[in-house]
């Protein structure tokens, strides 16, 4: 299924209308399979040019009308795809169609600020925008332990070395990849005091995901401070409203989906989203199903692929898929590799709770000064 995924995904790219029609006619739910960085063929069409790139994103969405509100790996909407390679047209249909331009993508950008660079755009933040941005986290699988994985830290080293933008290096914190920063030092003076204050990150995020797993929901509020901080992840990349699904804390799951509906779209390392998790654990928690309507009327997608191609409903029509047992042993063991776990204090047997979850005091005070209100002058450039 991936395979056709992808060609569906090269024909959106190309604007190739009647292929994409084609395939989609053939197999709907090939609408709302993800790609390698865990964007849609809607995401895909809104980079096309002309009449044909707009025409081949409106089937798409008759199709799949729910695309308009997926993130990507980074974050970023079809909204944000369009915006930043300046296609106009397609870009005034998707606002037309629902689409936000208030969401922010992995670095802290609307897709206003991607549009408002001129389109065209090739690197990770809109052209003159470079920030202290506390990211939200990325989606879809992750490379943990991979060669990959360490050009990103490398690279988010340079860029806030070189260009004072401590995006990249935020946007690991959160995306539940912080682990990777561990002991790692800078030549310049500012950037290692971020480095130095990672583990402080680490710890906060743990705290919260601790609090969510016992089920306490007031702690966990009280320690969400912004917005941002709740974006944060850990080392499987699962959420907040993962972690309070996956230990039966289905109020909880709801208060936090209301708060901040963006966390339904966001996946573990798998692919999975809280309604995957919900779907898993049907069978052991008497409310579940119950919670599986509610996160859909609050945005969650039941057409959503994992990486294996199962939507939520494949896992409740096929409980022998994984049980709720087999997604906590997954996780408790890590997804994805080969990086090194065993910063998460809380979780039971759901994975730890934070590790590489990053965001510490985000927003508040730290050594390196990429979050303060002081600094925004100096690294929103």
């Amino acid at each position: 299924m991936q395979e056709k995924i992808n060609t569906l995904n090269t024909a959106a790219a190309h604007g190739e209308v009647r292929q994409v029609r084609r395939l989609t006619k053939e197999n709907p739910r090939l609408a709302a399979g993800r790609g390698k960085m865990g964007g849609l063929p809607l995401h895909e069409a809104a980079t096309a040019p002309g009449e044909k790139g707009t025409a081949t994103a409106k089937h798409l969405l008759t199709i799949c009308p729910q695309a308009l509100h997926v993130q990507d790996q980074h974050g970023r909407t079809p909204l944000h795809y369009s915006g930043m390679k300046g296609m106009k047209d397609t870009y005034k249909m998707l606002i037309k169609e629902g689409a936000s331009e208030a969401i922010q993508d992995s670095s802290g950008y609307t897709p206003q600020d991607y549009q408002g660079s001129n389109g065209d755009h090739q690197g990770d933040h809109p052209e003159g925008l470079q920030g202290d941005h506390l990211g939200g986290p990325s989606r879809g699988p992750s490379r943990r332990g991979s060669h990959e994985d360490h050009g990103d830290v490398d690279r988010a080293i340079a860029a806030a070395e070189d260009h004072e933008d401590f995006g990249p290096l935020s946007d690991l914190l959160v995306r539940g990849d912080g682990t990777l920063l561990l002991n790692k030092t800078s030549r310049n003076p500012e950037v290692n005091s971020f480095l130095e204050d990672v583990p402080k990150h680490l710890e906060s995020i743990e705290e919260v995901h601790r609090a969510v797993a016992a089920g306490d929901g007031r702690a966990a509020m009280n320690m969400l401070d912004n917005r941002k901080k709740a974006m944060a992840r850990d080392n499987n990349h699962s959420n907040l409203v993962h972690k309070a699904l996956l230990h039966g804390h289905d109020e909880l799951a709801i208060q936090l989906a209301r708060r901040y509906p963006e966390l339904l779209q966001q996946t573990d390392q798998e692919g999975r989203t809280p309604l995957h998790y919900a779907a898993i654990c049907i069978n052991t928690y008497d409310n579940t199903s119950s919670v599986f309507h509610d996160l859909q009327d609050l945005g969650a997608q039941k057409l959503a692929t994992d990486t294996f191609g199962h939507t939520p409903e494949d896992y409740i029509h096929n409980p022998d898929l994984m049980t709720e047992f087999d997604l906590k042993k997954e996780l408790s063991e890590g997804l994805g590799g080969t990086v090194e776990r065993g910063r998460g204090g809380g979780g039971g047997g759901g994975g730890g709770s934070g590790g590489g979850g990053g965001g510490g005091d985000v927003g508040g005070e730290s050594r390196g000064r990429p979050f303060t209100k002081e600094s925004e002058g100096k690294y929103h450039k």
